[in-house]
C-alpha cells in the first residue's frame, strides 16, 4: 500500500478466504485514510469492493 495503487479490490465476504490478518489490517486503514469507495460487486457467494485513489 506504499506504493498507493490507483485502485484497489478486496474481498468483503463475511469470511474472507484465508485472510492475513495483520496484512488485511494495514489495506483496511489505507483503504480509510487515502481511498474512496467505487462499487461493490458480487460475485456468487462472495462480496468485493472496488476503492480508488482520492
Amino acid at each position: 500500500m506504499a506504493s498507493r495503487p490507483g485502485a484497489v479490490v478486496i474481498d468483503e465476504s463475511a469470511h474472507p478466504y484465508a485472510p492475513n490478518l495483520r496484512t488485511r489490517a494495514v489495506v483496511l486503514q489505507a483503504l480509510a485514510s487515502h481511498y474512496r469507495r467505487i462499487a461493490t460487486l458480487t460475485l456468487g457467494t462472495r462480496s468485493f469492493g472496488l476503492f480508488a485513489s482520492r
